[in-house]
C-alpha cells in the first residue's frame, strides 16, 4: 500500500512536500495530513484498504444461498479444500464437514475471475 500511495502522491519524487520527513508514507510517523493539510495520501490510503477489503469480502458465498459446482476447488471459512466430483457429494460433504461460506480457489489466486472486473 506504502508504494500505492507513495507513486500516487510522488512523495518523495519530484514534486516532494516539506513534510516528507514526519509523514508516514515518506519517513515518519505522522499522518500525511498532520505534515501537509493539501494532502490527499491519508484519504488515498484508506480507498486503497477499502477496496483490497471489498475484493477479499467479494469472492466470498453464503453456502445457504449458493452452492459451489461439482468439480470445482473451494475453500470455506475452515480451510478445508475439496473438489466435489457431484451434487450428492458435494451434500455429503456438507453434512460431514458443515461451514458458511465458501469461494472457488480460482477466485483467490492472481488471475482469477474477480481480477477481470
Amino acid at each position: 500500500m506504502k508504494n500505492a500511495v507513495q507513486a500516487r502522491c510522488q512523495c518523495n519524487w519530484e514534486y516532494p512536500c516539506e513534510g516528507r520527513d514526519y509523514c508516514e508514507f515518506c519517513n515518519g510517523h505522522n499522518s500525511a495530513f498532520d505534515c501537509d493539510e493539501n494532502c490527499d495520501a491519508d484519504a488515498f490510503s484508506e480507498g486503497f484498504i477499502a477496496g483490497a477489503r471489498w475484493c477479499i469480502n467479494s469472492v466470498w458465498h453464503d453456502i445457504d444461498k449458493e452452492r459451489p459446482m461439482p468439480g470445482e476447488h473451494v475453500v470455506n471459512e475452515d480451510w478445508f479444500d475439496f473438489a466435489a466430483e457431484d451434487w450428492k457429494d458435494l451434500e455429503r460433504i456438507l453434512k460431514k464437514y458443515p461451514f458458511k461460506r465458501w469461494a472457488y480457489v480460482a477466485d483467490l489466486l492472481p488471475g482469477g475471475e474477480e481480477d477481470e472486473q
